[in-house]
C-alpha cells in the first residue's frame, strides 16, 4: 500500500519518510521461534534513498475496522496480478 506524504520517523537525528507498507502472511520475523500470523512492514525513506523498515506483528482479535479498506481491496486469487 502507498502512502501519502506526511508521515515520517526519525532514527539518529535522520528523517525516514513513511512510503508504503506491506504484510506478510505468516510473519517473515518471529521472537523466541513464534511467528505471528500477520507481519506488517511500515517502509520508510530517507532523501539519500536509505531505508528504514519497522516491523510489527498482528495477532488475531477483535475486528479493526481500519484495516477493511485494505482487506476489502486484496486480490480475490492468489498469485501475480495479470494486467
Amino acid at each position: 500500500v502507498n502512502y501519502a506524504a506526511g508521515s515520517f520517523i526519525e532514527v539518529d537525528g535522520r528523517r525516514y519518510d513513511l512510503v508504503q507498507f506491506h504484510f506478510h502472511s505468516p510473519s517473515e520475523h518471529h521472537v523466541h521461534g513464534h511467528h505471528a500470523p500477520i507481519e506488517m512492514h511500515l517502509v520508510h525513506k530517507s532523501s539519500d534513498g536509505a531505508l528504514a523498515v519497522v516491523g510489527v506483528f498482528i495477532e488475531e482479535g477483535h475486528h479493526n475496522t481500519s484495516f477493511d479498506p485494505i482487506w476489502n481491496n486484496l486480490p480475490i486469487a492468489v498469485g501475480p496480478i495479470h494486467t
